[in-house]
């Protein structure tokens, strides 16, 4: 049976997953890319906040059934939460993303921006 309410959920992250894409693309902040389009920041942190939950759900699940995140953006080979750290790097829980053949080690202290800077570059390559 046809669940409607997961379907429409579904399209409605995938809606505002392209749009987060069009904000990082355009280079404007995330207020400034509001004012220009007319979205309400509140609405846009809004989903920002649901997709990021969603994918770190996809994340968990992933890491039991060691399948591929479907919000992933297209490129990204795998995503794995580390299972032991480095005794120079901090202990803290980290992500590594692999994108390509590049590793990108993923901390709670890891600057956003940076991060989606980084990982458009390695996407280029």
């Amino acid at each position: 049976m046809i669940n409607t309410r997961e379907i429409a959920m579904e399209y409605r992250e995938r809606h505002w997953a392209g749009i987060m894409g069009e904000q990082r693309d355009s280079g404007l902040s995330k207020k400034a890319y509001c004012l220009k389009t007319g979205i309400p920041a509140n609405v846009f942190y809004y989903w920002q906040r649901k997709l990021r939950e969603r994918v770190c759900q996809e994340l968990a699940q992933n890491q039991k059934t060691e399948t591929k995140n479907a919000l992933a953006p297209a490129g990204w080979s795998a995503c794995e939460i580390a299972k032991t750290v480095n005794e120079k790097e901090t202990k803290t829980k980290a992500i590594y993303v692999e994108i390509g053949r590049y590793r990108v080690r993923v901390t709670k202290g890891t600057d956003p921006e940076l991060l989606s800077d980084v990982c458009r570059t390695l996407q280029t390559l």
